[in-house]
């Protein structure tokens, strides 16, 4: 099996293009084949290197290497279409009488489309340089008229083939245009150059959107016309279109569809990659969060769906949550360092022992969502004493909540000076017995009294950052000032 990832690098790496490069290397690496990248870089005036690199850079954070491309070069290279010839292919297909010159101008050719629209027909190339007399050609190509090379379609019949995902689809070729090969400045089109690559390269599966189905009728005809004897037409497969919350095609209107904009709001690589997999694709066992060697195992184009698959950002964000929470605590303090303000950390490292910093990383991982968020998170342990004493004299304390922080301050004196979760939650959960008081009543006004704020991270880890004597203090200041 030889499958490929092709990208056009005329924008950045997008989440339709991800997934079409990951459901070819999730087959690739299940069957044991070869997964190769190829850059289509026919369009000179939208290509550019800038693209290619994005392109490439998102690759390699997500994890998607591949065993033949620009930069790991086999036999079948070079592996950009700027850097392979193909005027022998097209001469080829023209000396075979399955391509002819079209001399006709661009005047010509927008009557034609301007006819077809007033008769409010689908425009078809009138095919009149088809039948020209080799007299006739030999005298335009004396006089130096510029040409393009079409493709000869069959007036008549059929193209089917068996779509590994959609099953038997049928083309009717009298409604098939005669399709440009190769611009009058010699450039190769699209169709031409896919095709002969994907020979020339031995692609056994060719994998991609349902939007190239339309292509699919071309680019058969150009494998009946090229394939050796001894190569077999390659499978192929079209995935379903990605869709917004609309329903209508994923665009950037429906939020960020660059992979860099992913990266930049701290998602991660193996949480986009579950994610997308799950996107048109469901796993037997059913299971939503799956490590990549389980989806390797289960991957197969059987269980790829017809129908559009809806991208919901709210549940790849829970799925990057559950990422999150399986890191160990050094994985997430290395993860979330690049987002962290130096003055959110300075201002922390004010308030906090060095020693308990590692507790603080702890005690919010659970609470994040994207990595980007982690300032947010965080601010509870950067405030001054001056701005936590603000916010609490702000509340209106009852005397329910007095009596419990007096309580908790006589609890806490019976813990260890440096403590952990365990002890403080059982000091919480003794007041709250004592008192014949809820333990969410007594949670909610320790952590009122101690930060200041209504929510935040896990209350028993947020505590246990601090030394007793520190949280002993705050519950003071409030009696004492009621």
């Amino acid at each position: 099996m030889r499958v490929r990832f092709a990208p056009s690098p005329t924008g950045n790496l997008h989440i339709g293009s991800l997934r079409t490069a990951l459901f070819n290397w999730l087959l690739a690496k299940r069957h044991g084949g070869t997964y190769i990248v190829r850059i289509e870089d026919t369009d000179g005036d939208r290509s550019t290197p800038e693209f290619e690199a994005n392109i490439m850079a998102g690759m390699a954070w997500m994890g998607l290497g591949y065993d033949e491309g620009p930069d790991a070069p086999g036999a079948c290279g070079p592996y950009r279409q700027s850097e392979r010839a193909y005027h022998a292919v097209i001469q080829q297909l023209v000396d075979t009488g399955y391509a002819y010159r079209c001399f006709c101008t661009e005047a010509e050719l927008d009557a034609e489309k301007a006819a077809a629209d007033a008769a409010k027909q689908p425009y078809r190339y009138s095919r009149k340089c088809r039948w020209l007399s080799d007299a006739e050609i030999q005298a335009r190509l004396a006089a130096n008229q510029p040409y393009t090379i079409r493709f000869a379609v069959p007036e008549s019949g059929t193209v089917t083939f068996e779509d590994a995902i959609r099953g038997s689809i049928t083309f009717d070729l009298a409604l098939l245009s005669d399709f440009i090969l190769a611009k009058s400045d010699g450039t190769p089109s699209y169709h031409v150059a896919v095709v002969s690559d994907d020979i020339s390269m031995g692609i056994t599966h060719i994998l991609r959107g349902e939007d190239h189905i339309s292509n699919t009728p071309k680019h058969m005809l150009l494998f009946q016309a090229l394939l050796p004897a001894d190569q077999a037409m390659p499978v192929f497969g079209h995935f379903p279109i990605i869709l917004g919350s609309d329903r209508s095609k994923l665009s950037k209107r429906h939020g960020a569809t660059a992979i860099t904009d992913y990266q930049a709001q701290g998602f991660l690589p193996a949480a986009i990659l579950n994610y997308l997999a799950l996107l048109g694709w469901s796993a037997p066992d059913g299971e939503e969060i799956q490590p990549v060697s389980a989806i390797i195992q289960q991957f197969s184009l059987d269980r790829i769906h017809k129908a559009g698959a809806i991208f919901d950002t709210q549940k790849l964000t829970w799925m990057n949550k559950q990422y999150i929470k399986q890191l160990s605590l050094g994985e997430f303090q290395a993860a979330v360092h690049p987002f962290i303000e130096p003055a959110v950390l300075a201002a922390i490292a004010e308030q906090v022992p060095d020693a308990r910093m590692p507790l603080v990383f702890e005690s919010v991982r659970d609470s994040v969502e994207r990595l980007d968020q982690i300032n947010t998170v965080l601010a509870v342990y950067a405030r001054t004493d001056a701005q936590r004493l603000e916010q609490v004299q702000a509340i209106a304390w009852t005397k329910e909540q007095i009596a419990i922080l007096m309580a908790v301050h006589e609890g806490l004196a019976l813990v260890p000076a440096v403590s952990d979760k365990a002890a403080i939650k059982a000091a919480l959960m003794g007041v709250g017995k004592a008192l014949n008081q809820p333990t969410g009543l007594v949670f909610k006004t320790v952590r009122l009294a101690v930060s200041g704020e209504a929510s935040g991270p896990d209350l028993t880890a947020f505590l246990s950052v601090y030394p007793v004597s520190v949280l002993q203090d705050r519950c003071r200041v409030v009696t004492h000032r009621s």
